[in-house]
């Protein structure tokens, strides 16, 4: 009796373990086949068409114009998007896809017609920009923010920054704008570079702002001379300087100033 108990005892503790972990087991299969074929298929197939952007941006004749940095990145590309389309043929990095397969994919539907190409960079790990620089050859950079983040690569602030600020390595420094609302040791010492923040950039002073929560007002104020009454729907007095920068951009591209207060 005892050793038909015993092996009753042992042949449901079997039966359980089978229960429990033959769901894992085969998850686990799964995981190593999908790992296997990824990196005999996907991964040559992605470096392949990575291979292939870098021929078609170097040759594309537009301005291309990064926009990276630690925080609003897809708001300052939108904002460059809809005040460049009002005169411009332009092109973007749809929502936040911002990594080099997502821009490979965006550069082989390009026309090559595009005036103004607008690519968005999403920084994870240090060489991530140098590495997205390379693959985009941009003629234009706007560091949207620095601040801490990715963290668990980064691990520190001033390794955040060198990462965004290697873009001077692809860019000149006074075709580069930084967004300097963030004050920290890093935002305290770019003078090489262009600063903008609620009070304009470089080129362009906001002045008369007038804030609710209907919109805001003001007026830009150029090194020409000219000065220019704006009006938008947007909230907030951070959203001047990427305004500033935005009007700025669009005034050397050639748009008029009528079509960038219809902007």
């Amino acid at each position: 009796i005892g050793t038909i108990l015993v092996s009753f005892i042992v042949g449901i503790a079997y039966g359980v373990a089978l229960f429990i972990f033959t769901p894992l087991l085969v998850a686990l299969e799964i995981f190593l086949l999908v790992s296997v074929v990824w990196v005999i298929v996907e991964s040559p197939r992605r470096q392949q068409q990575i291979g292939k952007s870098k021929d078609i941006f170097s040759k594309h004749p537009g301005v291309k114009i990064a926009i990276l940095g630690s925080y609003g990145k897809t708001t300052i590309k939108e904002l460059l998007r809809e005040v460049m389309s009002e005169g411009k043929k332009v092109a973007a990095t749809p929502g936040n896809k911002n990594v080099a397969i997502s821009h490979a994919r965006f550069a082989a539907k390009l026309k090559g017609d595009e005036e103004i190409v607008l690519i968005e960079y999403g920084e994870a790990a240090p060489g991530d920009i140098a590495k997205f620089a390379k693959n985009t050859k941009p003629d234009v950079a706007v560091i949207a923010g620095i601040a801490p983040n990715h963290l668990d690569q980064y691990k520190t602030l001033d390794n955040v920054a060198a990462d965004l600020l290697s873009i001077k390595n692809y860019v000149k420094p006074e075709n580069i704008y930084i967004n300097a609302d963030a004050k920290n040791s890093v935002t305290e010492n770019l003078d090489e570079f262009r600063i903008f923040d609620d009070n304009g950039t470089p080129g362009i002073s906001i002045k008369n702002v007038e804030l609710s929560l209907e919109g805001m007002k003001f007026t830009a104020e150029f090194d020409t001379d000219e000065s220019t009454k704006f009006e938008t729907a947007l909230v907030g007095r951070h959203l001047l300087g990427p305004l500033a920068v935005c009007i700025l951009l669009a005034k050397k591209a050639g748009l008029s100033l009528k079509q960038i207060q219809k902007s």
